[in-house]
């Protein structure tokens, strides 16, 4: 068994512990803060020293390889520039060594051409949909302005743009890692009926379920399931 290590960040440490606590592979996780070697991008700006909310994950890579721990960060986080609190989570990956950089930057530019790719097809689709709809496209603004309106909200560029914004994730080098209390660890798993649990912490791993259940050991799955029955009971 080998063992490698990788810190994240991008959102709340217990909602990332969660995420890769629940996952085939991963050895360990501890939530805290990391300093790295590198400037951090803060509000378009470059800072030093930054103390990042995040976590560090031990994982074996012949179980579970970098390219799906960074694809599953990705997904169970918001990477954008839209996120409200982006200069209190920079959304990260820290390394620490050239050869594991090198794998989550090609893991990033590879995610990247898929979403690009995703994002054409939907545009492809949108404007499909929109020539199909003659009605609505001829129909003159001074008879019908809702009408026009609608019509050019079906451009394929404006459409397709939410899913264009890019990306903040940066790769950074560990300096320094500081764990949280002990006390507060394993935050989900050991108390998964906690208001912030159900509220921030089960949607996450919902996600997860739904892209990367083959990922996630049966007595996870069968914790994140009774928090989804709690949280979405059937009528």
């Amino acid at each position: 068994m080998r063992t490698e290590i990788l810190g994240f960040s991008g959102g709340c440490y217990w909602c990332m512990e969660a995420v890769f606590r629940s996952l085939r592979g991963v050895m360990k996780v501890l939530p805290g803060w990391i300093t790295p070697r590198d400037r951090v991008m803060v509000d378009s700006v470059l800072v030093n020293g930054v103390l990042t909310e995040s976590v560090l994950v031990w994982f074996d890579p012949d179980v579970i390889p970098i390219e799906s721990l960074v694809a599953i960060h990705q997904l169970t986080h918001n990477s954008s520039s839209s996120h409200v609190r982006r200069s209190r989570y920079p959304s990260a990956v820290y390394v620490y060594h050239g050869e594991q950089y090198c794998a989550v930057e090609k893991a990033l530019n590879e995610l990247a051409l898929q979403n690009d790719n995703r994002n054409h097809v939907q545009a492809l689709q949108h404007r499909q949909a929109s020539l199909s709809q003659p009605t609505a496209i001829s129909a003159p603004v001074t008879h019908s302005p809702q009408i026009a309106s609608s019509t050019r909200m079906v451009s394929p560029t404006r459409m397709a743009s939410p899913a264009r914004m890019l990306s903040m994730t940066q790769i950074l080098m560990i300096r320094r890692f500081t764990s949280s209390d002990p006390g507060m660890h394993d935050y989900y798993y050991a108390n998964p009926d906690r208001p912030f649990c159900n509220a921030y912490i089960t949607p996450k791993l919902s996600r997860l379920l739904t892209h990367y259940r083959e990922l996630v050991p049966d007595d996870k799955q069968t914790v994140i399931a009774a928090q989804q029955a709690i949280k979405n009971p059937k009528k």
